[in-house]
């Protein structure tokens, strides 16, 4: 019963913290009129009058992801690929403590690629690198673990969903247009935060089935949409400004409609997979 109680404080603090920080970060895009969201990076709001503010939502997002890994580790039943989930957990706490700590150097006004120089820049670069490394391993991981305890294995298929949608963010993130990609990165950390509210949740037992299955539909539309988006873009952008390396241009523009439908395809397998699951346990009852 303590066991239990403890389940259901840590998914109220998750679901807490989840949505303090969003609340803070769309509070630091009402303050910084002069940052486009489309061009610019959430971590750019770590620099200027609002900096505080900005670190201190990463702060409370650092602290919500090491809740998580203390109400996983109570209610989840204990696994290899547990413990690997929450040693990911623990590298995602420490990477995002280190990206507030450590904020890189402002973008150049135009549409020019950033030089990071200085010590504290290429810090936060290399943190920044580790943690998206470490979001997707985990979301990959995490549902081996699921599937492993009765009470979790429906939910496996919403995170591994969440994992690839994820992933074809971080695909967009890369691959897509300079001015483009600050849209690209919020894209992925709404995948997180939707992530985090629906794991908290599940802590404290308040999910029903019908908001599992309406997640997973959300999951895959919104995966279709991100990757028709960026292939758009990137095709249409080539006839205003022709690409100096067109091999290599239209071979990451294949790859990232190939990783797109990789995901939406999956996203439809766990989908019938979990349906499938459903109705079989329906009709033993």
């Amino acid at each position: 019963m303590k066991r239990h109680m403890s389940s259901r404080s840590c998914g109220s603090w998750v679901v807490a913290g989840t949505l303090l920080a969003l609340i803070m970060v769309a509070a630091l895009h009402l303050l910084r009129t002069d940052y486009n969201p489309l061009r610019n990076f959430t971590s750019e709001y770590l620099l200027g009058p609002f900096g505080i503010l900005a670190a201190a939502a990463a702060f409370i997002l650092a602290a919500t992801f090491l809740i998580l890994l203390v109400g996983l580790r109570l209610t989840v039943r204990p696994s290899v690929f547990l413990t690997a989930s929450c040693v990911l957990l623990g590298v995602m706490v420490v990477s995002v403590c280190v990206c507030a700590v450590f904020p890189f150097d402002p973008l150049p006004p135009d549409d020019s690629h950033p030089t990071f120089i200085s010590s504290g820049a290429i810090i936060h670069v290399v943190s920044s690198a580790l943690l998206y490394v470490s979001l997707i391993a985990l979301l990959l991981t995490l549902p081996s673990a699921y599937k492993r305890d009765d009470n979790w294995r429906p939910f496996s298929h919403v995170t591994l969903s969440l994992g690839f949608l994820n992933l074809a963010s971080f695909a967009a993130l890369v691959f897509a247009p300079f001015y483009l990609r600050g849209l690209a990165q919020r894209g992925g950390w709404l995948a997180v935060l939707v992530w985090l509210l629906l794991t908290g949740l599940r802590l404290r037992q308040a999910i029903p089935e019908s908001f599992i299955r309406a997640a997973l539909l959300f999951v895959m539309a919104i995966t279709f949409i991100i990757f028709l988006a960026a292939g758009v873009f990137r095709i249409s952008s080539s006839f205003f400004t022709p690409p100096r390396t067109p091999y290599l241009y239209w071979g990451l523009v294949v790859l990232c409609i190939a990783m797109g439908t990789f995901s939406f395809w999956r996203g439809i397998v766990e989908l019938f997979s979990y349906l499938r699951e459903r109705k079989m346990e329906s009709s033993l009852r």
